[in-house]
């Protein structure tokens, strides 16, 4: 148990165990665990131990029956629920009868789809002894009807097996995964570390890291102070921008007052159109359909004739209300997978938007770590990631290339409001709003009111060579992208700039580079970053 005192995981799942009945949890590490068992009389290596750490909470437990040797733990670390399933299933051997195995069979089966079913995020690992299932091709060899079973429920309920390299078995024997991991709702970090088997076992140790971090730190508490655009009253504020004087704006001359006006009679049309979030206090699944509610509601209805009766008829009655309500959920989610799943070459955008529902998280830089110094302050945080970030930073310089004619050379950028709507109606609203706090969604909607403040704006950078110093800045988000979470450079800086300076961006080079394509100065066999070439073209071009 060296592994276990030098690494001290979290959860420890063991398989094939002959408990003794003294067994003390001390002597699987460093007395901070809870111990969880099934013993197997019957069997001489059976057994399972299950190992949490004390400031892990166990919220529920449940053992198998009629011989399936099943262990399942709802573990909680106050933040979210996640349900770890330990089970070993034996190999078919002479000393199984053919009933009775496939009953255990059947029996784990019932089991393990009744563990799904609970929560939206389970994780399943133990001996599964499926050594004809090639799990990438998603197909079973020689015919093994367990082997067939457990890939019929893994594709049925959306699972993901991670283990993809053979257990080396004892000497002689041939390279087959037995051991797997099954996750659904949730990721493996970093991927599966393969160790030496503990003690005089001949299976290998697998450890992995579960990605159970919130989706969103805190729930949805850092939305409140953010607006909600979604829910905005845009019929008020179209009909507060048409009715503004926008002449003391257009009057202005210094670039930076012509925007800090804009910006007073902006956050002026927000005050009383556009809320913020309110926290929702409670999200329901979207395959929550009126069969579910209805049978939720029956539930509720024999519970609460249980509670003011409580005989034998309203308590089984109860029971088939309860169990109905969990087969119409099963069925109404699975239903709803398998529907997007079916449907994903059509409809793509639903399909990501599932997987990406799954798999997106929020998280922030708890601690940095810059040399042999550790920071965990906030402000220190922000200050060691902004230095490593400009450490990479490129630069510009000086433009030492060929200079070309006057006549080559474009005069003037003319902006007009057909340019504007073009870019604005072409905008995704999702995107992040920039420091400024303007909204796309906002331009958007209010486009006829504020195209043509929004080209007064621009037209004045373009004329004197100077920007708003809102334009100049920047909101920087860290990305996490590999490696350990502490390395600055780790993350990848994605930064957030003004809705508005985008635009005139956009303008700006598709005037240029009409220019460019008007007048020949691009060479034939530049392919890069031009409309209609592409690698593809790159490479015909030489055949």
């Amino acid at each position: 148990m060296d592994y276990l005192e030098r690494d001290k995981p979290d959860i420890k799942c063991i398989v094939e165990m002959k408990l003794r009945p003294n067994i003390q949890v001390d002597w699987f590490g460093d007395g901070n665990y809870r111990l969880w068992r099934k013993d197997v009389k019957e069997k001489s290596e059976g057994g399972i131990i299950v190992l949490t750490r004390k400031n892990l909470t166990v919220k529920n437990m449940s053992l198998g029956g009629n011989g399936e040797e099943v262990v399942g733990l709802v573990v909680t670390d106050e933040r979210q629920d996640i349900n770890i399933v330990t089970l070993d299933v034996p190999p078919k051997t002479s000393a199984w009868p053919n009933e009775q195995y496939d009953d255990m069979v059947r029996s784990t089966i019932k089991r393990m789809k009744i563990e799904v079913a609970i929560r939206d995020r389970d994780v399943i690992v133990g001996d599964f002894n499926c050594r004809e299932v090639m799990w990438e091709e998603f197909e079973v060899g020689n015919g093994e009807e367990w082997g067939e079973q457990m890939l019929d429920f893994a594709m049925e309920n959306l699972l993901t097996q991670w283990v993809r390299h053979p257990i080396k078995g004892r000497q002689g024997d041939t390279l087959s995964r037995l051991d797997l991991i099954f996750t659904k709702g949730v990721q493996i970090r970093q991927g599966i570390e393969y160790e030496c088997p503990l003690g005089k076992s001949d299976h290998e140790l697998l450890k992995f890291c579960l990605d159970v971090g919130l989706r969103v730190e805190n729930g949805d508490g850092y939305k409140e102070e953010l607006l909600n655009y979604a829910r905005a009253r845009y019929n008020d504020l179209r009909r507060y921008c048409g009715n503004v004087d926008w002449s003391t704006m257009y009057q202005e001359v210094s670039i930076q007052s012509k925007y800090d006006k804009f910006m007073k009679i902006y956050n002026k049309a927000l005050e009383n159109s556009v809320l913020k979030y309110t926290k929702k206090t409670l999200r329901r699944n979207q395959w929550f359909n009126k069969n579910c509610k209805k049978a939720k509601s029956e539930k509720e209805k024999a519970l609460r004739n249980y509670k003011r009766n409580n005989e034998e008829a309203e308590t089984e009655a109860y029971r088939t209300a309860r169990n109905r309500y969990a087969e119409v959920r099963q069925k109404a989610q699975k239903e709803y997978e398998q529907k997007i799943v079916e449907n994903c070459e059509r409809d793509q955008k639903v399909f990501h938007k599932f997987i990406n529902s799954k798999l997106q998280k929020k998280e922030i830089v708890k601690k940095v770590k810059v040399g042999d110094d550790v920071y965990e302050d906030v402000s220190d945080i922000v200050a060691k990631l902004n230095d490593c970030f400009c450490k990479i930073f490129t630069s510009e310089t000086e433009f030492n290339g060929i200079i070309l004619p006057e006549k080559k050379q474009i005069q003037d950028v003319i902006v007009s409001k057909s340019d504007i709507e073009k870019v604005v109606n072409g905008m995704d609203i999702n995107k992040s709003i920039g420091p400024d706090g303007v909204s796309g969604r906002m331009l958007k909607e209010c486009q006829e009111q504020l195209l043509e403040p929004i080209l007064d704006i621009m037209k004045t950078p373009i004329t004197i060579g100077q920007v708003p110093g809102e334009w100049k800045r920047a909101d920087v988000v860290p990305i996490e992208k590999s490696g350990c979470r502490m390395e600055p450079l780790n993350y990848r800086p994605v930064s957030l700039t003004t809705i508005i300076c985008k635009i005139c961006e956009e303008i700006i080079k598709a005037k240029w580079c009409e220019f460019l394509e008007s007048e020949g100065i691009l060479r034939e066999n530049q392919f890069g970053f031009r409309i209609g070439k592409s690698c593809v073209s790159n490479l015909l071009c030489f055949y």
